[in-house]
Parts: C-alpha cells; sequence; structure tokens
C-alpha cells in the first residue's frame, strides 16, 4: 500500500473535490451549503483561492481522499492576514489520522501567505472535529447558536482560533 501524500491543489482535482464536498452537502450539518457543486464551479473556488491562501489535497494510492484550504475570513483590508480553515475527507477515510496530517499540513503552509490567525467554525455535535483542532493547537473561542438552518434544525456553530507562530 502506497503512502498517502499531501501535495498542492491543482485544477484537475476539482472534480474529486466536489464528489468529497458533495457528501457533505447532502448528508452532514458540517457544511450549511444546501446544494451540490458542480466541478466547473469548484474549478472557480480553487482558482480564486490558490494565490492568496493555502489549498492542499491529500492522495492515498493515487485517489484523492480528501483536501483543506484556507478563505478569506472577512472581505476588509484589516482581516487579510486572517482565513477561515476548512478541511473534508471522504467518508471512507476519516478516522484514521489523515485529518491531522492534512490539516498540520496546511498549518504548516500559513505563514508562507502572510497568515497570523486562522478560524474554524464547526457546527456541533462534531466531537471528531473539535478533537481534532485541539489537538493542532487551536483554542475554543466561541459558541454561536441556532446560527445554521438544515435538515429542519437549527444548528450551533463552535468557533477555533489558530494563532500562526512566527
Amino acid at each position: 500500500m502506497a503512502a498517502a501524500v499531501i501535495r498542492p491543489v491543482t485544477i484537475a482535482d476539482a472534480p474529486a473535490i466536489a464528489d468529497i464536498y458533495s457528501y457533505y452537502i447532502r448528508h452532514t450539518t458540517a457544511t450549511f451549503d444546501t446544494a451540490e457543486i458542480a466541478p466547473p464551479a469548484m474549478q472557480e473556488k480553487i482558482v480564486a483561492a490558490v494565490t492568496d491562501y493555502p489549498y492542499l489535497v491529500l492522495e492515498e494510492n493515487g485517489e484523492l481522499i480528501g483536501y483543506s484550504c484556507v478563505s478569506a475570513w472577512k472581505p476588509r483590508a484589516a482581516f487579510l492576514r486572517s482565513g477561515e480553515v476548512s478541511i473534508y475527507l471522504h467518508q471512507e477515510h476519516t478516522g484514521k489520522g489523515h485529518g491531522r496530517r492534512l490539516l498540520g499540513a496546511l498549518l504548516d503552509r500559513a505563514p508562507d501567505y502572510g497568515l497570523h490567525s486562522l478560524i474554524s467554525g464547526i457546527a456541533l455535535p462534531n466531537p471528531g472535529s473539535e478533537a481534532l483542532h485541539l489537538s493542532l493547537g487551536f483554542t475554543h473561542t466561541g459558541l454561536m447558536r441556532e446560527m445554521g438552518f438544515k435538515f429542519d434544525r437549527y444548528i450551533d456553530i463552535a468557533y477555533y482560533q489558530y494563532i500562526v507562530p512566527d
């Protein structure tokens, strides 16, 4: 069995990323998107992100099984050194340490992009994602009650912050 490889995203990864993300749209509250994103739209998101933010994928045996990226936290100039972290793994590849490797690699690249503060919003309940973020040095900074509405229920969001070391 080949080792998992973490590498920068390419446009060719858009169909696999859209497939992974679509699972979470259809079946979970990990994202508040409710309509699936087609590969061409995912390509546009990748192109918009890669210049300013790190965006990595995880491959195992030649198959893309996860991705992690940073996007703009807020559009104002004062927030240019801040970003929002996302991480999604193919549903058959969770709980195997891949998330820790992938998110850790993303955090390692944050200084290269001039990032100082990263935030992650986690829809609750999601103890696995909360534990992952805490294990990598994020701190719990807040709870927003009933911020999302999906699958006929309101969903709380826990916020976690990571200060990028100098």
